[in-house]
């Protein structure tokens, strides 16, 4: 008898694979989502980058004024912090005209000496007056950069460590970081004051 043959079963077919990837529409939200966050992020991002940058100056200001106090109370006498225009110039000249920076910018650079030659001039660097700190332009004058503003050029101390009696005016340092060097606003002011008898002190905001 013959035997009767079966059908063949086929193997059941895999589905067609779907294509992967974004959407237009899934492309077009995370781009959205992105330029969100940047635009949230940027401007904080901005103002640490200023905060480091007024800080680094305001604080490199203070340590050559406590180096120049030391100085004095070391050597028992005058010692001067005065900004100069030069300072790799030799003799250096205290001046707070202006430069490659602005007038009364102390981001110029500066020095710290030795005021004590018989007949010469506190707050001016006389002839075989020893300089002992030389610092050179802390940024890029034309550069987006920290500036810091005084009305006051050369901070001397005494032997006591104390300013001297004809210059115990008290002394404002207002740092910023701007887009140009003498605009008003900054996204991160500091404000270094020199007391009367030369404590220093540094607070945020600007200087009354």
């Amino acid at each position: 008898m013959p035997q009767t043959q079966r059908p063949s079963c086929p193997w059941p077919r895999a589905p067609a694979p779907r294509a992967h990837g974004f959407t237009l529409v899934e492309m077009l939200v995370v781009l959205t989502i992105g330029a969100i966050l940047a635009a949230i992020a940027i401007p904080t991002f901005n103002a640490t980058i200023a905060g480091a940058r007024t800080f680094d100056a305001i604080t490199s200001l203070q340590a050559a004024l406590d180096l120049a106090r030391s100085e004095a109370i070391r050597r028992g006498t005058t010692v001067t912090l005065c900004r100069v225009a030069d300072p790799a110039a030799d003799p250096p000249v205290c001046t707070m005209a202006a430069g490659a920076f602005g007038a009364n910018d102390w981001m110029a650079g500066w020095v710290v000496f030795v005021d004590n030659s018989v007949g010469g001039t506190v707050g001016t660097i006389d002839a075989a007056e020893l300089v002992v700190f030389r610092q050179p332009p802390l940024a890029a004058a034309a550069a987006t950069r920290a500036v810091m503003v005084s009305g006051i050029g050369a901070v001397s101390y005494n032997n006591l460590g104390q300013r001297p009696a004809a210059a115990r005016n008290v002394g404002n340092f207002n740092a910023d970081y701007r887009s140009a060097p003498h605009s008003t606003a900054g996204l991160s002011p500091r404000c270094l004051t020199v007391a009367a008898m030369g404590q220093v002190a540094i607070r945020r905001g600007a200087c009354a």
